[in-house]
This record gives structure tokens, C-alpha cells and sequence, in this order.
């Protein structure tokens, strides 16, 4: 049997906010305990992911090339810090997330990466659009003990960031992370 890769779709901040929030994302992992979002790099998902035979990969990656002559670059902002719970699974699990503001150039990038249907994995309905600190792993008391510290909470306000959405990139799991397959840049 052909083997097959699943791909994600994400974009990244430029450096060098992206090894600043890389490392405020390690210094709540070691506070929390919490490992499981270090396993990507920070990052905005674009759309639902995909799964794919070997083979296809090149001629879907021409395919998602060229759809992505008609799609813009987008800006992107945090819209506040959020600890909350949600399901996986059946079970209970915990999250810390910046919100990112909706705008018409992000959500039309989304419906447009939405329109490259090839080797589509699952659906997504509703779009949400958030930088993942902490998740996964993430203790219910380490959890509430983030929440409570008034120093986590000042600097989770003092990192709030925005950038402008230039590339789209392709990650793939190798091992215990994420890596980047492909960077196809938006016009």
C-alpha cells in the first residue's frame, strides 16, 4: 500500500515574533507542564487539512501554487487571551489561546484556501481563527493556576502582536512535531 502524508495549513509570524512568542510558549510549558503545543511551531491555522497518497504530492502542490495567484495577503491581530476548556475525544481537556480578529481579507483567504478541494481532510464549518500557547496536555490545575497568576496575565497582555499573512505553509508531522513541508507565498 502507497504510503500517504497529512498536511496542515498554517502561517507562521515573521521573526523575529515568531521566536519571541516560540520562547513566551516554552516559559508557560515549563510553568505548566504542558508539552503538547510545542509540537508546532506559533501559528494561525488557514483552513482544514489534508491527506494525500505520496505520489500526489507534487502535482498538489502545483495545483494549491497556482490557486494561490488569486489570494491575498491578510492581516492578522490578537484579539485577547483566552483560557478555556473543550472535548476531544470524550474527554475534558484544557487550552490558552489569543484570539485572533476576523477581517474581510482573512476570512476571504480562508474561503479561498477552502476552495482548493483536492485530498480535503474533514470539513470546517465554522473558522476560528487562534494562536495556540498551551493545549492538549494542559492540567486542569495547571490551568487554573495560570489563570490566577496576575504576572502571566500582565505579560499574556503585553504580548498581544499583529503581522500581515505572506505565506501559507505546509507542515507535516515528522516524529513528534510539526516541520514544514512546503512555504507557498501569497501575492
Amino acid at each position: 500500500m502507497e504510503g500517504q502524508t497529512r498536511f496542515i495549513f498554517i502561517t507562521t509570524p515573521p521573526e523575529p515574533l515568531l521566536s519571541e512568542l516560540e520562547a513566551f510558549r516554552r516559559e508557560l510549558s515549563l510553568i505548566s507542564g504542558s508539552r503538547g503545543a510545542l509540537a508546532y511551531p506559533p501559528h494561525i491555522t488557514l483552513r482544514t487539512g489534508a491527506i494525500l497518497p505520496h505520489a500526489e504530492i507534487p502535482s498538489f502542490i502545483n495545483g494549491l501554487r497556482d490557486h494561490l495567484r488569486d489570494a491575498s495577503a491578510a492581516p492578522i491581530e490578537t484579539a485577547g487571551h483566552h483560557f478555556t476548556e473543550y472535548h476531544s475525544g470524550g474527554v475534558k481537556k484544557h487550552i490558552l489561546y489569543y484570539a485572533i480578529k476576523l477581517n474581510r481579507e482573512l476570512m476571504d483567504l480562508h474561503r479561498h484556501l477552502l476552495e482548493y478541494r483536492p485530498f480535503i481532510k474533514g470539513q470546517q464549518a465554522e473558522y476560528q481563527p487562534h494562536l495556540t500557547l498551551l493545549f492538549d496536555d494542559l492540567s486542569p490545575e495547571a490551568h487554573a493556576l495560570l489563570q490566577q497568576d496576575s504576572a502571566i496575565t500582565a505579560r499574556l497582555k503585553n504580548n498581544e502582536c499583529s503581522w500581515i499573512c505572506e505565506h501559507l505553509g505546509l507542515y507535516h508531522k515528522t516524529g513528534d512535531s510539526w516541520t514544514l513541508f512546503e512555504r507557498l507565498e501569497l501575492a
